[in-house]
């Protein structure tokens, strides 16, 4: 029997977060690794990925998972592999292979394999299937070059029982010495949101056993030295019916001993069956943030996205969190292509009631367009696709010229290359992620008794706090100055003017600067005051 090597990778570009696991890929090297397959797996930039140790492993396959963010670098590497090792299968696996499918095989003529829909099983069965037509044929989800065309399975992979898979590999969480690990308890989802891709992978939902996920947490805890934890479920309370999987979590990690933290997302319904005594046992476990799939601040946009929830049930979901001190991180599409300026300003007040308005991804985050999605099927009968636009996410024009010009105006302001770009991220982390961290601060060193660790740590909350709200304001008034500006007749100039006024770069920088001095205070603070536990101080983000 001849050995099959094979190389899976998660190349990084620009816009891609590298801090969090890709827990699809890391699953499929796991399961290939359970059937005794030599397999690699790396997450790497594309200017540190090393060809020479590729030819060095010389290995016979070669997965990509691809975004639509990554693509074009995906595809120029796969190119540079090609020339380097011809007789290598390429295979092509994630969101964009499983939207755009035969597409794939003609953007990229390097590729020879795609598979959609989860690829577990699918790539085993490909391993033994390549370059036997028939026995392709009935590799689900699987697409390819045949002699008579392209060829591809009318069904993507689909999974029957999650607790048989191997729990993911860690080789990316150890290799990038990454402070948090992914954990998927769940795949599918019992919401039918119009905008959301998961409905192109499965359409019933299916959960591994409390028992399972627990083991996994346990086993990552010990064996990695891991202490945060994110589910990437769609969402952590289906199936819904009731909440005993939640709670049954929530006490399988604390029958085990546990001091760790974890986030999770939630719908903005999930108060109608929330109850004060699940919510404290979810404390006690650790949750430390909710991301709650709000998307918007009016009814109207909620209608369009068939989220069948309003304002009110966000409002409430999010005063059940703070009830019991528990963060919460809105999802949020700012604008979509039926956006109208009403819609925009509601959102805009709906934010900065919350002080979320430091989290500038919010204020530019648009709707992304998945092809199949209920809601790309509207934007292309409405005659909004953008031929021009190279991007699949963000290829439509908007029904509301002033909309669009405020939208591509704000993006402009977020891209790399802008001055005030590096400010503005870093006001963004301490408004979102350090405000995980310290509230992870708070949950082991409350677990460890270490008052007065959890007293510094109120302080530097409620410093920080202070500050982040008035830089809130400033922002706010920026934003809202914008609205205006778009409402009345939207003019560049005028908009680089409010711009250069209201986000006056000295102040941000001083504002930067304090936030960094009062993060540098409280590490320090933790370290001296209980070295023995310094494991848990997270030095950057």
């Amino acid at each position: 029997m001849i050995d099959i090597k094979i190389l899976l990778i998660v190349l990084y570009s620009d816009g891609m977060w590298t801090g969090l696991e890709e827990i699809g890929i890391s699953s499929i090297c796991s399961f290939l690794r359970q059937s005794g397959e030599d397999v690699r797996l790396i997450g790497t930039k594309v200017e540190k990925l090393d060809y020479n140790e590729l030819l060095l492993f010389q290995p016979d396959f070669i997965g990509f998972v691809i975004y639509e963010t990554s693509k074009n670098v995906v595809f120029h590497v796969a190119e540079k592999i090609k020339e380097l090792l011809p007789a290598c299968y390429l295979v092509a696996g994630g969101i964009y292979p499983t939207c755009v499918k035969e597409k794939l095989l003609e953007e990229c003529p390097w590729f020879d394999y795609v598979i959609t829909g989860e690829g577990e099983e699918s790539f085993g069965l490909l391993l033994k299937a390549a370059g036997d037509p028939c026995a392709m044929d009935q590799v689900p989800g699987l697409i390819y070059r045949g002699h008579d065309g392209i060829h591809a399975h009318p069904q993507p992979g689909l999974l029957e029982d999650l607790n048989a898979l191997p729990f993911p590999a860690r080789d990316l969480l150890v290799d990038n010495q990454l402070k948090v690990a992914q954990i998927s308890g769940s795949r599918g989802c019992t919401g039918r949101c119009d905008f959301c891709s998961s409905q192109l992978f499965r359409k019933k939902w299916i959960g591994r056993t409390p028992q399972n996920i627990g083991e996994e947490i346990e086993t990552v805890h010990h064996r990695y030295g891991v202490h945060i934890f994110n589910f990437i479920d769609c969402s952590f309370e289906d199936p819904g019916v009731n909440y005993e999987r939640v709670l049954a979590i929530a006490d399988e990690i604390i029958r085990r001993g546990l001091v760790i933290s974890f986030m999770a997302n939630f719908r903005p319904s999930f108060y109608k069956k929330a109850d004060d005594s699940l919510m404290s046992r979810l404390k006690e476990a650790g949750l430390l943030c909710g991301f709650i799939g709000i998307e918007a601040g009016n009814d109207e946009d909620l209608r369009q996205y068939n989220k069948r929830t309003t304002v009110v049930d966000n409002v409430k979901t999010f005063q059940l969190f703070a009830r019991h001190d528990i963060n919460v991180q809105p999802g949020f599409i700012n604008f979509n292509p039926f956006s109208t300026m009403q819609t925009v300003e509601a959102n805009y007040h709906f934010l900065d009631r919350y002080d979320f308005l430091n989290n500038m991804g919010l204020i530019a985050n648009r709707y992304r367009m998945y092809p199949g999605t209920r809601l790309s099927v509207r934007v292309e009968k409405e005659g909004l696709l953008d031929a021009q636009e190279s991007n699949m996410e963000i290829a439509y024009h908007f029904q509301d010229q002033r909309v669009e010009h405020l939208c591509r105006y704000i993006e402009r302001l977020l891209t790399p290359h802008y001055s005030l770009f590096p400010l503005l991220s870093a006001i963004e982390n301490y408004a979102s992620m350090y405000r995980l961290v310290t509230a992870h601060y708070t949950n082991v060193y409350r677990k460890r008794l270490c008052m007065d660790a959890v007293d510094a740590v109120a302080l530097y909350r409620a410093q920080s706090d202070t500050l982040l709200k008035k830089i809130n304001g400033w922002i706010s008034r920026w934003y809202g100055a914008l609205i205006e500006l778009a409402k009345d007749g939207w003019q560049e100039s005028a908009a680089d003017t409010i711009t250069e006024k209201l986000l006056d770069k000295a102040r941000l920088e001083d504002a930067v600067q304090n936030l960094n001095r009062m993060r540098n205070h409280l590490n320090k603070a933790l370290i001296s005051g209980h070295p023995e536990l310094s494991i848990y101080v997270v030095s950057s983000f």
